[in-house]
């Protein structure tokens, strides 16, 4: 009978660890980034200026966006209201598609732009939607979570 429990268990185990599990990865950006100040070169310097050099500068999270392909080639997608993974979200996007030749992106911009950080998403995730809030001195915060699901439009 003790064999029979610890076969059965055996075959149990075996069979959940078959099972597929739901995968999900998130990218952070962080709320803020400080850039140190470069020696700038201006073609044609007007006569009797000068260019001020700035100190460090910290600049802070304005906006996300998901690309196809590397955010260079600036193939920004739209978020469009979603399901993944049975919850409803207001901005959700398909990743890693057979249209995302180098893979999908996210993009954390700063100072409208000024700065990005990129950071590829993993390629098994199919869909990823936005988290945003704000932290304790007011500053923007944004997780795009994701997930291996496929997005569901809502019709």
């Amino acid at each position: 009978m003790k064999y029979k429990i610890i076969s059965l268990s055996i075959v149990i185990l075996a069979w959940m660890s078959a099972l597929p599990t739901a995968q999900a990865d998130e990218i952070t950006c962080p709320s803020s980034v400080t850039i140190k100040s470069a020696h700038l070169d201006i073609n044609n310097l007007p006569n009797d200026w000068a260019v001020s050099e700035k100190k460090d500068a910290l600049l802070l999270l304005d906006g996300v966006g998901v690309y196809s392909d590397n955010p260079a080639k600036k193939i920004q997608q739209k978020p469009e209201t979603g399901i993944i993974d049975g919850e409803q979200h207001q901005a959700t996007w398909s990743v890693n598609t057979i249209y995302d030749e180098g893979g999908s992106w996210v993009s954390c911009s700063y100072n409208y732009e000024e700065v990005e950080l990129v950071k590829k998403i993993n390629p098994i995730m199919k869909s990823c939607w936005e988290i945003d809030s704000k932290d304790q001195f007011d500053r923007l915060q944004v997780t795009i979570k994701c997930s291996a699901s496929e997005l569901q439009e809502i019709k």
